[in-house]
């Protein structure tokens, strides 16, 4: 059985948190970042240049785990986007950041409310507030 490595980074995270008390997110965006750009289809059609924009996910990105190479899998999906984008003068890393920048992050907080949306959630109530205190 695969270890749970959030509950591992969560248990290293306690320890550490005993020796210098620092807020700390977790997340393991991995398993999830291929289904995370797929939430957001006007943000690929903005930044693929794809009329109209794909739909390309279903209701929950998060939920496509198709074995590795098939249809069901976020790798496939997103390499056929961008594969249909046609624009060979830039390279995936390239229109992978520019689906990123484009993305609204509410959108896929709520297209992918397990893995994001908790990592989102998580941030706000860790970090938020620092930032509150340093106004």
């Amino acid at each position: 059985r695969k270890p749970d490595r959030v509950k591992l980074l969560r248990e290293g995270r306690a320890v550490a948190a005993g020796k210098v008390p620092l807020p700390v997110v977790l997340g393991v965006a991995g398993e999830t970042l291929d289904a995370w750009l797929l939430a957001d289809e006007q943000a690929i059609g903005r930044a693929l240049e794809l009329v109209p924009p794909p739909a390309c996910s279903g209701p929950d990105p998060e939920s496509l785990h198709g074995p590795p190479g098939t249809e069901e899998h976020p790798k496939v999906r997103l390499a056929h986007l961008l594969a249909r984008n046609g624009n060979e003068t830039r390279n995936n890393q390239s229109r992978i950041e520019a689906i990123a920048q484009e993305a609204d992050v509410a959108v896929v907080e709520r297209r992918c409310p397990k893995g994001f949306g908790s990592y989102a959630e998580e941030t706000r109530d860790r970090l938020a507030p620092i930032f509150r205190r340093h106004r």
